[in-house]
């Protein structure tokens, strides 16, 4: 099961406050960044956006799983 937040929607992660916006730019996104370091018990990485490894997340990113069929990013709030 995934999380389909809708576009606008704000919420802290790891200690950063986000706001759910439209777009394809993972290198900015805030989930992608979060699970940059992740590494499964098996040794392989679970960094969210890589090529290899898509969404990683627990939220839909990506339009053909979304409701609104949108891609949307986590971006950072100044």
């Amino acid at each position: 099961m995934k999380i389909d937040l809708k576009i606008g929607t704000k919420l802290i992660i790891n200690e950063v406050e986000c706001e759910v916006v439209e777009g394809r730019k993972c290198s900015n996104c805030e989930i992608q960044k979060a699970t940059s370091s992740m590494i499964l018990h098996d040794g392989r990485s679970n960094k969210c956006g890589t090529k290899h490894n898509g969404n990683t997340s627990w939220f839909t990113c990506g339009k053909e799983f979304r409701s609104d069929k949108k891609d949307i990013f986590f971006k950072r709030l100044p």
